[in-house]
């Protein structure tokens, strides 16, 4: 039995397709491809999302939870998906395999978590537990990357690999994590040294300057990027002030974080559609600090 926290785009793919089709390439198709799976639970905070996906894929209506915490309470799964934005991965993750569902499985939405530390936590929870947990390095299982594989370890294709150098078009912290996995898989091995740079223009870095929120000095051989206290204002609750309610928790998660690794004379601007008040569950959190 499998249960799903999380309806957006990886627990069913597009947000404007939830309850009307069904997507092989997620992870509730996957359980339904799988003999010997059922898919019987189904979690989300938006309570809308959540009953289309419910109907869609044939979920009862008392086994449709809002919040992950009451499906972990009530069911007893031998799986758990977690399909949450990053930054919640580790909560989730963590409550899941210490709740009383007592999943032998967490299948966890790439990239692991969106901090080492929180990664840490995670694995060392599961390994109190004796639980499972896989991250969805989906590249792993496909025919040619195991072809592949075998060619470079087994028959030595490219003989000792002293160095990798690569580039991806994607998010650091969403799709790129697939090449890293990928390296790792391949080569057997982990990097002891790791540089990288990033290409072409900064549009958050742009798009703050001329709203006058940042300042840049170009003069140096590096730009030094820095808040312009002066075009700020601070509320007295400035988490308040957010239009989406749903998205205050996890700000003033990341923001309390952030006071405690930097001090109270962090400077923090939110941006982006967060802060516009456009955001839905494919939303990323965009900070300044």
């Amino acid at each position: 039995t499998g249960g799903i926290a999380g309806m957006g785009i990886l627990g069913m793919h597009d947000e404007a397709d939830i309850g009307e089709k069904k997507f092989k390439a997620s992870h509730a198709g996957g359980y339904d491809a799988t003999e010997g799976v059922e898919l019987v639970a189904a979690a989300d905070v938006d309570e809308d999302k959540l009953r289309r996906f419910g109907t869609a894929w044939e979920i009862p209506a008392d086994r449709q939870y809002v919040g992950h915490e009451p499906m972990l309470e009530a069911e007893d799964l031998d799986i758990v998906s977690v399909c949450t934005p990053s930054y919640l991965h580790a909560d989730h993750v963590i409550d899941a395999a210490r709740s009383a569902a007592d999943p032998g499985l967490i299948w966890c939405e790439k990239p692991i978590a969106s901090s080492v530390s929180d990664a840490e936590r995670m694995v060392a929870v599961c390994e109190e537990t004796d639980t499972e947990l896989l991250v969805n390095h989906s590249f792993r299982f496909t025919t040619k990357l195991r072809r592949l594989k075998d060619l470079v370890q087994t028959q030595n294709l490219l003989g000792d690999v002293h160095a990798v150098a690569t580039q991806f078009r994607m998010e650091l912290l969403r799709n790129f994590t697939h090449l890293l996995d990928t390296l790792v898989y391949l080569l057997d091995a982990r990097a002891s040294q790791v540089s990288g740079y990033i290409t072409g223009e900064n549009e958050a870095v742009d798009s703050l300057e001329a709203l006058g929120v940042i300042q840049v000095d170009r003069t140096g051989r590096s730009n030094q990027v820095g808040i312009d206290t002066r075009q700020l204002s601070r509320p007295d609750d400035p988490i308040a002030s957010i239009p989406q309610s749903e998205y205050r928790a996890p700000v003033r998660a990341v923001r309390d974080r952030l006071v405690d690794d930097i001090g109270d004379d962090a400077g923090i601007v939110l941006f982006g559609s967060v802060a516009r008040g456009e955001a839905d569950r494919a939303s990323d959190l965009d900070f300044f600090v």
